[in-house]
């Protein structure tokens, strides 16, 4: 228990080292809110690289990187003149280093108020870990899997979804948090303490950008608001109903009555369940917290190193704040790790990059000083990306990533011009929708904005019109990755209308503004709350017990085929670390797998309808986990050719659970 917080300390500790050798963290705070990404990257990487050279994981590995995390430590702050920190930025300006103290107090509370929601959100009673949404833990199961899979498998680790395949997702997070696991954390705080850490450097690095832009206070705290708590149920309501009533909106959506009953929301009088619902209207965007960080686990590392690189960039372009080498290595290096981090951040990251490089061309006078600054930028950012990606792509991905989704949009009238007409009107109440006010407040914040912050946005703007129209991954939902950065601008742009309604002597006009920001923040509660009244039984205590089994009585190497292949809650493959024939089939239908899918899936059906032994052997398959509603089905392995050597009911669930040894 003692060992995984005191590798947390210890690559904190590192990656706040490195900061005290960067000025662009000129404070103690800035420091730690950069240093704990860093750390748990750079601790993460430095025991991937051992366990590559060794061929798998031991503990003397681990023992071996807590003391290079501490050597390292040690060089990098000595000399100690810790005395030269403050713990906050002493910037000459008055109202500017009293703003920042405003901001820092505010970012805390939001921070706070985010953390509350995380802990409560995965909790254990009883001996059952309970999760208050489907939508929130839909993608922990995987994620675990995933950093399990380099604990428990030699080197390059195996996919445990499915046989014969290769681990080349984006795993550093789960990693990190696999290995707190394996040293004695439990599943809840192993992933919860990183992704607390991670949120308490996101938070601040956004404070930070936002501050950095606005060099106002309360302009930053609605962005905070606004960012992180904003949501589009307002004007996805309004929408939904006016193109229900009327042809001159188009209605892109199915009936509300339809959505609500895939959700199984049936019970609609309560005010709370009517408001949250509506984050159901719209395509899965609604809150980041919610709809990404909390189901995508290698986002909510990725966001603060993006936020931090986006920043640096910032102050590099438009602050024209000279890095010195050092820094622009640090930069070069943190953008190499993101292909196993989070690729999309990547991808932001070298789009907005490119686009400041060629914005300081223009300028005959700082020409020469931003190419040398690109370039020792790029080196680093090269040397470790592109073996990353060599790896990643070593494995053939199982479908093409790359479509055009713009035609959702546009009708086919028979005239191109209404179609294009329509389909223009269409996207627009598409981003309405999916954003709702702040989309509003942005608008009319590019004509109060600085030039050089509406220039800034530029490629924001370009990402996206660029995911409007094409899908970067299989599922296009997944371009919301790439919009919550060009959200974040936004929300920087929306705070300006609300600054020039605040700044007025009226006390309604003041009022308004602080309303605004409430009425955006507002379903973030309603959607927690709704959830609360509702936890879903995520591991029940009896499928832990049936995970103990697994990890006692059976070989670490052994492979097995499970019934429910197509549920997300996936204990054998991920919990219990064991390799299957085909599992979280979903996913494994949009990430990689070596077998076609159709011929695993007829693999299984072959197995449990038919109990199927030739298929057994084919695949080297050595236990059977049931995990169905009803035990009619176990009759498949009542025979010579199955041992039964688990059986219980799963009351919580009301289903079965029993594991069969192959004998046949």
């Amino acid at each position: 228990m003692l060992l995984a917080p005191l590798f947390i300390l210890a690559s904190a500790v590192f990656g706040v080292s490195v900061m005290f050798k960067m000025k662009f963290a000129d404070d103690i705070l800035s420091k730690i809110v950069f240093g704990i990404p860093t750390g748990i990257v750079a601790s993460s990487f430095i025991l991937l690289v051992l366990y590559a050279i060794n061929g798998y994981f031991t503990s003397p590995l681990f023992y071996a990187t807590m003391a290079l995390l501490t050597v390292f430590s040690i060089a990098l702050l000595y000399p100690f003149k810790f005395k030269e920190l403050h713990l906050l930025s002493r910037n000459k300006d008055l109202h500017y280093a009293k703003g920042y103290r405003n901001v820092v107090v505010w970012s805390f509370v939001v921070y706070v108020i985010i953390a509350a929601v995380f802990v409560s959100s995965l909790y254990m009673s009883k001996g059952t870990l309970y999760c208050i949404g489907p939508a929130i833990c839909s993608d922990l199961m995987y994620h675990i899997g995933i950093g399990n899979s380099l604990i428990y498998t030699h080197f390059p680790p195996e996919y445990l979804f499915t046989i014969n395949t290769k681990n080349v997702f984006p795993f550093i997070a789960d990693f990190y948090s696999a290995i707190l696991m394996r040293y004695g954390l439990g599943i809840r705080w192993s992933t919860l303490l990183p992704d607390l850490m991670l949120l308490f450097s996101a938070v601040f690095c956004s404070a930070l950008l936002a501050y950095k832009i606005t060099k106002n206070a309360f302009m930053t705290i609605a962005t905070m608001f606004i960012f992180w708590f904003g949501s589009d149920y307002l004007m996805a309501i309004i929408i939904y109903s006016l193109s229900s009533i009327t042809p001159l909106i188009p209605n892109m959506l199915p009936p509300l009555s339809i959505v609500l009953q895939g959700y199984n929301i049936a019970q609609m009088s309560e005010p709370f369940a009517i408001l949250s619902s509506a984050q159901f209207i719209i395509s899965g965007w609604t809150s980041i917290i919610y709809q990404m960080l909390m189901p995508q686990r290698d986002f909510i590392l990725g966001l603060p190193i993006g936020i931090m690189i986006i920043y640096a960039i910032y102050e590099l372009t438009f602050e024209k704040i000279r890095f010195n080498k050092k820094e622009l290595v640090y930069i070069g290096l943190m953008a190499g790790t993101l292909p196993l981090v989070h690729p999309v951040t990547l991808e932001v990251i070298v789009f907005i990059g490119l686009f400041s490089l060629f914005y300081m061309l223009l300028d005959k006078k700082s020409r020469n000083l931003a190419a040398y600054e690109f370039l020792i930028i790029s080196v680093p950012l090269l040397c470790l990306a592109i073996p990353q990606l060599a790896y990643m792509t070593s494995q053939k991905l199982a479908t093409g990533w790359y479509r055009f989704i713009y035609q959702s949009f546009v009708p086919v009238t028979g005239n191109v011009f209404l179609s294009a007409a329509l389909g223009t009107i269409n996207i627009i109440l598409y981003w309405i929708e999916t954003i709702g006010i702040p989309l509003i407040l942005a608008i009319i914040g590019l004509k109060l904005a600085p030039k050089k912050v509406r220039t800034f946005f530029i490629p924001f703007l370009l990402l996206w019109a660029f995911i409007t129209v094409y899908a970067v991954q299989p599922n296009p939902a997944d371009s919301n990755k790439i919009f919550l950065y060009t959200f974040l601008m936004l929300s920087i742009l929306a705070s300006y209308p609300l600054f020039w309604l605040y700044k007025k002597r009226s006390i309604v006009l003041k009022a308004a503004a602080i309303v605004l920001v409430a009425s955006i923040s507002l379903n973030f509660a309603f959607v927690y709350h709704y959830w609360l009244e509702s936890p879903l039984p995520w591991i029940t205590r009896t499928e832990f017990s049936a995970v103990g089994f697994i990890l006692n009585n059976t070989n670490e190497s052994s492979i097995f085929a499970v019934s429910n292949n197509n549920s997300l809650l996936q204990s054998v493959s991920s919990l219990a670390h064991r390799q299957t024939l085909i599992s979280i089939e979903p996913y494994v239908g949009q990430d990689e797998h070596t077998y076609p899918l159709s011929l695993l899936n007829y693999a299984n059906y072959q197995i449990f309808e038919k109990g199927n032994c030739s298929v057994l052997r084919q695949y080297n398959i050595s236990y059977i986990f049931y995990q169905e509603n009803n035990a009619s089905g176990e009759g498949v392995f009542e025979n010579d050719n199955f041992v039964k050597l688990f059986s219980a009911n799963d009351t919580q669930r009301r289903r079965v659970i029993a594991i069969y040894k192959v004998v046949c």
